[in-house]
């Protein structure tokens, strides 16, 4: 499976200079005018946080804020009474800063030992790892105009973050988030004193004119970072071809309860999503009423001059109704691949993961961040130990599918009654089994067919995800542990059941794994001599799947020997392509009068009989050289070839040309027009992809097709 993404879109000079006049110009030109379904979706969302605001944390405190509802003591009380050091990274020290200041506190207080030198005070390495470090420490500084004595300053900071810009206009990461992030950041320094930082964000937002990010989270960010930089996200500069504008994308993914889902292919309610979009509906309303909408600016001086506005005492204004727990199960992979399970009542996996090691008096430990709990240690394996990405994660299976949350392990909407929470230590990237398939190949003898997940990653930081055989991969069934070959597919000898319960988890010799651990459950079918099954069925297209079968159970295409799998989507070879045609016409080979027509087909070879016969029939033919090339993968085209001299198609009458016909050998277009009128090829919708391979599953497609039609006609 492959995720579609647009381009972003770069700009003339003309139009580069265009928006610098206008974020020049911004803050006292504002033309935008909010639509009423944002106004409506901002009310929802408010009344949304103003019941859920029950966690003492920094992105509540903020929401808090956002509401006019009180400050939480427990959050406060919680910083002022800490008793472990403050973070070790300065992206999680900033989020504490900002969600103090939005609290009506000074961070820089005697109260909070140091916190606001603390952020400051880091090795200067630690800042420029990343440009999120950088954002957040500047958007930290500003949230309560705090200018330590000591440390980097925001001069440092700013001449950082506009060094690592690059030729395109963005930041390094993620995109648009790193990007946008960065903007949101610079916007209270987009003024005429800082004219560097100017020309920065005119070229940052000429980037993103025209785009649309696919994700809710992406919509938003980029919401937040055009107000706060007096840019209208709304405005037909940032208007998709459609007539789509990032506010039109971003209420899109909302749900009737004032939250939001992630993106189109998973529409359940999401914290992070309804956070973000918060964010950026409360940005959007700042820049129509006031022609900026730097929501994380002057936090502490906005609370503070609320003055009527008390803290509550301790669980006055807290959700008392708070989710006493789900039945789920519980696993952790300790080091040395030990397992832990416990059934238990759980409402975050968090939960769930410290009853189960509090019961099994196993040492962990949580650090409290702005993004929730973070689990940084298990039994003394520390987080970044053999990577610097690598750390402590969790999968879900949930309804027979495993996947990883994109939500944290604190999170209270994440689980569902059932559920299985792996936790496990895992780097980055590391994808759960996304799918199986199995089947009894003999009596008492079972393979199962594994198919992972990969995501990489483009120079934009656009996420791409394909499938692949998980191989290498050990599979423990029943106590019996087994390991995927090339192919993804493990074989258990000797089975007495057909309940099988285990997980697959990772097969190679190395301290990470290449897969999340993955839990299996199934029933398998006894075993039949009379149809065969592919434990490989997974990777089976359906339309071709009767087809497949058909060409096994006529013995014209074998399955492999050890495993039965079928391998739909190998490439046939030239010379399996021609076995599989004698197969078909059922030609004796014993009769064939030729000897070696082709040099790199000696008569010793397997394929010698195929190749000769199909030769001595006028079927094939060799290159200049005299070679056959019978171990090369056959194309489209080729296979025409073959079949056309084979069946002897009549010549087509009116096809429709297909759209590549220019790539198609000027020899092969008669027989692919040919064939594609008699319905034995067909493209893919227009096109026919001539120098494309053909599967095994495609094969099998075209020889049942080919089967038919000869039976068919008189």
């Amino acid at each position: 499976m492959q995720k579609k993404h647009r381009k972003l879109q770069h700009l003339s000079m003309i139009r580069f200079w265009l928006t610098i006049f206008i974020l020049l110009c911004a803050s006292s030109t504002v033309s935008a005018q909010p639509t009423p379904t944002a106004l409506e979706q901002l009310a929802k969302t408010k009344a949304y946080y103003e019941e859920n605001v029950d966690t003492p944390d920094d992105w509540s405190s903020l929401h808090r804020s956002f509401i006019d509802s009180a400050p939480d003591v427990e959050y406060i009380k919680n910083h002022q009474s800490r008793e472990e050091p403050w973070p070790t990274k300065p992206t999680s020290v900033a989020r504490i800063v900002t969600g103090l200041s939005a609290a009506g506190e000074d961070a820089s207080a005697p109260a909070y030992d140091g916190l606001v030198d603390h952020l400051v005070g880091f090795d200067q390495s630690y800042y420029t790892a990343g440009v999120n470090e950088l954002a957040w420490t500047l958007i930290a500084l500003d949230s309560g105009s705090y200018t330590p004595e000591t440390g980097i300053d925001r001069g440092w900071l700013i001449d950082a973050l506009l060094e690592q810009q690059t030729e395109d206009g963005l930041w390094p990461g993620f995109q648009p988030d790193m990007s946008t992030v960065v903007m949101t950041a610079l916007a209270p320094y987009n003024t005429e004193a800082y004219p560097e930082v100017q020309r920065a964000l005119a070229k940052a937002a000429s980037a993103f004119e025209g785009s649309i990010p696919d994700n809710s989270n992406s919509v938003a960010q980029l919401i937040i970072a055009l107000s706060a930089n007096g840019i209208d996200p709304a405005g037909s500069d940032y208007t998709a071809s459609e007539g789509t504008t990032l506010i039109d994308a971003l209420l899109s993914y909302a749900l009737e309860d004032g939250t939001f889902f992630w993106n189109h292919e998973y529409q359940d309610s999401n914290a992070l999503a309804t956070k973000d979009a918060f964010h950026a509906l409360m940005a959007y309303d700042a820049y129509v009423n006031t022609g900026s909408g730097l929501i994380y600016n002057d936090l502490l001086e906005q609370r503070t001059d609320a003055s009527a506005t008390k803290p509550t005492e301790e669980g006055e204004t807290r959700n008392e109704d708070r989710q006493s727990g789900l039945p789920v199960t519980v696993s952790v992979a300790l080091p040395g691949n030990e397992w832990l399970s416990m059934d238990v009542n759980a409402s975050t996996p968090i939960d769930g993961f410290e009853q189960l090691l509090t019961k099994q008096s196993v040492s962990y430990q949580i650090e409290d961040t702005a993004f929730g709990p973070y689990l940084s240690a298990v039994d003394g394996l520390e987080a970044g130990t053999y990577d610097s990405n690598a750390g402590w994660q969790f999968t879900i299976t949930r309804d027979g599918k495993t996947f990883i949350p994109n939500v944290g392990a604190g999170s209270t909407d994440v689980l569902h009654e059932g559920d299985v929470v792996q936790f496990y230590y895992g780097g980055f990237g590391v994808q759960p089994v996304s799918d199986y398939s199995f089947a009894m190949i003999e009596e008492n003898t079972l393979a199962i067919a594994l198919e992972k997940m990969i995501v990489t990653y483009d120079q934009q930081g656009i996420a791409r995800e394909t499938t692949s055989p998980a191989a290498q991969v050990d599979v423990q069934l029943n106590g019996q542990t087994e390991k995927t070959n090339e192919h993804g597919i493990a074989v258990f000898s000797n089975v007495e059941a057909d309940l099988f319960t285990g997980r697959a988890q990772s097969g190679a010799e190395s301290d990470l794994p290449q897969i999340a651990p993955t839990p299996l459950s199934f029933t398998a079918e006894p075993f039949s001599d009379t149809s065969p099954a592919f434990p490989d069925a997974l990777w089976i297209e359906p339309y071709a799947f009767e087809s497949v079968t058909t060409a096994v159970e006529h013995g014209w295409m074998d399955t492999v020997a050890e495993t039965e799998a079928f391998l739909p989507d190998k490439s046939v070879t030239r010379a399996e392509a021609v076995q599989l045609f004698i197969n078909v016409m059922d030609v004796d080979v014993q009769t064939t009068e030729v000897t070696e027509p082709f040099t790199d087909v000696e008569s010793r070879t397997p394929s010698y009989s195929a190749v000769a016969a199909a030769y001595q029939k006028g079927w094939i033919q060799g290159n200049n050289e005299g070679q056959f090339l019978p171990k090369q993968a056959i194309s489209r085209q080729e296979l025409a070839l073959i079949i056309d001299r084979m069946l002897s198609i009549p010549e087509y009458e009116d096809a429709n040309s297909y759209i590549d016909e220019d790539r198609i050998w000027t020899n092969a277009r008669d027989a692919v027009y040919s064939l594609t009128a008699a319905g034995l090829l067909k493209g893919d919708g227009n096109a026919f992809h001539p120098h494309e391979d053909v599967s095994r599953e495609s094969a099998a497609v075209i020889v049942d097709r080919i089967d038919k039609w000869m039976h068919a006609t008189p």
